[in-house]
């Protein structure tokens, strides 16, 4: 994120850190602490990242394209994904013990199939 600390604090209204670094205002980030990979700040946008922005038109786009667009189902879907990797990932790291314990895993490795 490039922008000088002393007009970042010279703007009020916007959401700061402890140490006077705007703060995004939707996922909180700073120049200090970015997203991952590294975001900058949206152009035109005081606070507002990069990352967040390109989400957003994102979502725009989903919702005006979208039959009957559901804030509701893409959640659902959102977070069934999330817990979809993190068994992936339980099962993976399952498999990987069972192999350094030299035994034959009782599963095949979570990335071959699909959620």
């Amino acid at each position: 994120m490039k922008r000088p600390i002393c007009k970042q604090v010279a703007q009020a209204g916007l959401r700061h850190d402890r140490d006077g670094l705007i703060r995004c205002r939707v996922c909180g980030c700073t120049d200090r602490e970015p997203c991952a990979p590294p975001c900058s700040w949206a152009e035109g946008e005081a606070d507002l990242c990069s990352t967040c922005a390109a989400a957003a038109c994102v979502l725009v786009s989903w919702r005006e394209g979208a039959h009957r667009p559901s804030w509701a189902a893409l959640k659902r879907e959102v977070d069934g994904e999330i817990a979809c990797r993190s068994i992936r990932n339980k099962l993976d790291r399952l498999d990987a013990a069972a192999r350094r314990a030299d035994r034959r895993p009782y599963h095949g490795s979570a990335a071959e199939g699909n959620c």
